[in-house]
């Protein structure tokens, strides 16, 4: 095995760990982001019935 494909095999490597760790925070971000808007949805129609 040369060096040269050896290098190239790591490069590999780094770019497919960065593009899953950052797919990870993605859809972490993404279901985070989706709870917030759920609770406030919720919260505002639990404060508009209170109100009435």
């Amino acid at each position: 095995m040369n060096p040269g494909f050896h290098c190239t095999g790591q490069m590999a490597d780094g770019v497919y760990s960065v593009v899953w760790v950052s797919d990870l925070l993605m859809s972490t971000l993404w279901i985070e982001w989706s709870m917030v808007a759920v609770g406030l949805r919720y919260g505002q129609a639990y404060v508009m019935d209170n109100k009435h």
